[in-house]
């Protein structure tokens, strides 16, 4: 499984691949701090690991409620009711 660009805002997108490229360099180092015995780096590097996963999560959030917003901007607009103002900023 990879990243999905469609996933994230447009603005987001590459620190959403700069998270991603980091959590698997974490993981990479996780299990080069396993083999040699370094488990106080391991913890260190989980942490790590943690915080780009949460920071990809935030992103992905801020698309799935942009998209949110913008369905029910979209909702109203076919119900009749003005939003030129939300509108505006949603786009």
């Amino acid at each position: 499984m990879g990243l999905n660009k469609n996933d994230f805002l447009e603005k987001d997108v590459q620190q959403a691949l700069s998270e991603y490229r980091a959590a698997w360099s974490c993981i990479s180092r996780i299990e080069e701090k396993i083999a040699t015995g370094d488990l106080k780096e391991v913890k260190l590097t989980c942490v790590d690991l943690i915080n780009s996963v949460r920071e990809i999560e935030k992103l992905n959030s801020r698309k799935e409620h942009h998209d949110r917003l913008c369905e029910t901007v979209e909702e109203f607009a076919k119900r009749g009711i003005d939003l030129s103002i939300v509108n505006r900023v949603v786009s």
